[in-house]
């Protein structure tokens, strides 16, 4: 994974109902305003800016996307209350199932640490918070996509149990 270095610029402050914006720019992406909550007492400007910054946003940025074709169609069965659960898996039971996976002589755990290591600081610190993934989750995708590159997504449909 590629370093993404960006500064971020409070531009508007609205006190009353305890939200701000902040404009992130990058060199590499350019500038990208978002809206964020107000530090609370003992949080910083900084852990916030942190924690709103477009960085997955700017990493999806560079992946590349499968084509589709207008008039391409499905049947899709949901449950009846017509909500489909998400599945989740824990960093636990993700690393343990990706021990059994091989990846050209390594298991695919070591070879996704080792992408993890290489990772911005951002990145790795969301890592570190992250105890659980959904199967949606989008630093989970990134990192497997610099793997397996267009075949992630069926590796990841394969790690949450997804069938074809």
């Amino acid at each position: 994974m590629t370093d993404i270095t960006y500064t971020y610029e409070i531009v508007r402050v609205d006190s009353e109902n305890r939200v701000m914006d902040i404009q992130y720019t990058s060199d590499q992406f350019g500038t990208i305003l978002v809206g964020a909550r107000m530090p609370w007492d003992g949080e910083t400007v900084e852990g916030i800016a942190r924690s709103f910054s477009p960085v997955r946003y700017w990493m999806e940025q560079t992946l590349s996307v499968s084509s589709v074709s207008a008039g391409t169609s499905g049947q899709i069965v949901e449950s009846e209350s017509g909500d489909r659960a998400l599945l989740w898996l824990s960093k636990v039971d993700l690393a343990r199932a990706m021990r059994d996976i091989d990846h050209n002589g390594q298991s695919l755990w070591d070879v996704f640490k080792g992408h993890i290591a290489q990772a911005d600081e951002v990145t790795q610190e969301d890592w570190s918070l992250t105890a659980s993934f959904a199967e949606s989750d989008s630093l989970l995708l990134a990192v497997l996509t610099t793997i397996y590159g267009a075949d992630a997504q069926s590796h990841m449909d394969a790690l949450f149990g997804i069938q074809a």
